[in-house]
């Protein structure tokens, strides 16, 4: 059984509790994805079947979109609407105007660190395990890509809320984003919201949820060689 599926990942489960429901579900112990999505994220998450494992760094190193949520004026030390809230500042003093304004600043290459709560690994452990167990997490900063970052609509208040749309390559946290966002504003920030709409040509319009495989197995599989040609239109 060799091919991918498209999941659409939903909020409160990780990536690996959908590779393992997979490997009951279809059977088959070589299972694995192309790039994590945090728990608290949702959205497109390609799962690789049996020979489709060999290609992980094909599928890994393709571009992503997500649609995300800012909330201004609130930091968590997670980064997400997960965590315990750090600090408040009134920021009904922001506008549209000013979230435009700074975008450009990210636009390219830029230096980015992954937020203590990623799931990159400290030898072999992940970094979100030893943050929550009180150990203080300092990552290196690494250089990422964005292609493109546009405001999708924005809400005034005391603690205005930005959606953001973005394409960027791989590496890049979307947390992180949103509080270098909140910090080139000289205001606290944090991501109450993770969409991954596209990873290259793959669409989330095209994937399905885990509940709902049932009896759709053969039909949610996309062999390897049509996956590998639709690699090949990107």
């Amino acid at each position: 059984m060799d091919g991918i599926i498209l999941i659409h990942k939903e909020r409160g489960i990780n990536s690996f509790q959908i590779v393992k429901r997979i490997r009951k579900i279809f059977g088959i112990k070589k299972v694995g994805h192309s790039g994590t999505l945090d728990p608290e994220a949702e959205g497109l998450l390609i799962i690789l079947l049996g020979k489709a494992t060999k290609f992980f760094s094909d599928f890994s190193r393709l571009k992503k979109e997500y649609l995300f949520e800012i909330v201004f004026g609130k930091k968590t030390n997670t980064g997400d609407v997960s965590g315990k809230i750090l600090e408040e500042k009134d920021c009904s003093f922001l506008e549209a105007k000013n979230i435009k304004k700074i975008l450009p600043n990210f636009l390219g290459k830029i230096k980015q660190k992954p937020h203590q709560f990623s799931a990159v690994k400290i030898k072999g452990v992940p970094a979100y395990k030893i943050a929550r167990g009180g150990q203080k997490v300092d990552l290196e900063e690494r250089e990422v890509e964005i292609y493109k970052i546009k405001l999708i609509s924005f809400q005034k208040g005391t603690f205005p809320k930005a959606k953001i749309l973005v394409e960027v390559s791989s590496g890049v946290y979307i947390r992180s984003l949103a509080e270098d966002i909140g910090r080139s504003l000289g205001v606290p920030a944090y991501c109450s919201f993770i969409l991954r709409r596209k990873i290259g040509p793959f669409y989330l319009k095209s994937a399905i949820k885990i509940d709902d495989i049932g009896n759709r197995k053969k039909d949610v599989i996309i062999n390897l060689d049509e996956a590998l040609k639709i690699l090949d239109k990107k």
